[in-house]
């Protein structure tokens, strides 16, 4: 579940990643919708951090280098950067590689993307070129981290959910539209459900199941219509039993 949770954007990630990027070194962005946004407030000089489940920590910025990657001999142009659980350290993108991709589910704010042009070692053993991708979410709220993802089927793709009110639009008038906490529970549910459809999809491939048997839990969801028409049989009933009894009465 942990790596599920961690995984929930890449769907959205994937589908924005589709539209064209606009490339720049600020942090003013308009979008498609001549929506303007300045992210500069969540840029933080000590760096964000996240630590996932197999001791890797995470390291980033927004909009600027990341004195944390510097100070670990990384190049100072480094904006996010990562290390290993054994102690190695491995730039997943540089300031000067940084551009914006609209949010591809209406929401307001944006996608930061950022890329290192030299190879690595992934999380799967495969060796190739990292990209960052962060989602910057408007909510009504302190800048706090949702979660990092690692790409199940691209292991140097990593995916961060960040949200806060420096997301949000420049314009006061559309502040109140940015996504409360109900909003991004409901995004972060629905990306969920797709992770562990998608996920659960890709694992039984790669454990050499076919047709019915891919999808996750199948057996579950065969069973799923008559453990609804149980339950709502037990609920409309209060429990008891449409079956006569095997006593008569005296």
């Amino acid at each position: 579940m942990k790596l599920l949770y961690f995984t929930s954007l890449i769907t959205l990630i994937y589908l924005a990643s589709l539209t064209n990027g606009q490339a720049t070194t600020s942090c003013k962005y308009t979008n498609s919708k001549g929506v303007q946004y300045d992210f500069s407030t969540m840029s933080n000089s000590t760096s964000y951090t996240f630590t996932d489940g197999s001791r890797n920590t995470y390291v980033w910025n927004i909009c600027a280098p990341s004195g944390t990657c510097f100070n670990n001999n990384l190049n100072k142009n480094t904006t996010v950067c990562m290390r290993t659980f054994s102690n190695r350290w491995n730039i997943l993108g540089l300031l000067d590689s940084q551009k914006f991709i609209e949010n591809s589910n209406d929401a307001n704010g944006a996608v930061l993307v950022y890329s290192y042009p030299t190879s690595i070692k992934c999380p799967n053993n495969t060796v190739t070129v990292p990209t960052t991708n962060i989602m910057l979410v408007c909510a009504e709220e302190a800048t706090s981290v949702i979660s990092v993802a690692v790409d199940p089927a691209q292991p140097c793709v990593y995916d961060i959910i960040m949200v806060g009110i420096g997301a949000c639009p420049n314009d006061d008038d559309d502040k109140p539209h940015g996504l409360g906490g109900g909003w991004i529970l409901v995004i972060v549910l629905a990306c969920l459900l797709a992770t562990y459809v998608l996920g659960g999809i890709f694992i039984n491939l790669g454990r050499g199941r076919r047709g019915v048997e891919v999808i996750p839990n199948h057996q579950f969801w065969i069973d799923l219509p008559s453990l609804i028409k149980d339950g709502a049989h037990y609920l409309f009933t209060c429990g008891g039993s449409t079956s006569r009894s095997g006593y008569e009465q005296v």
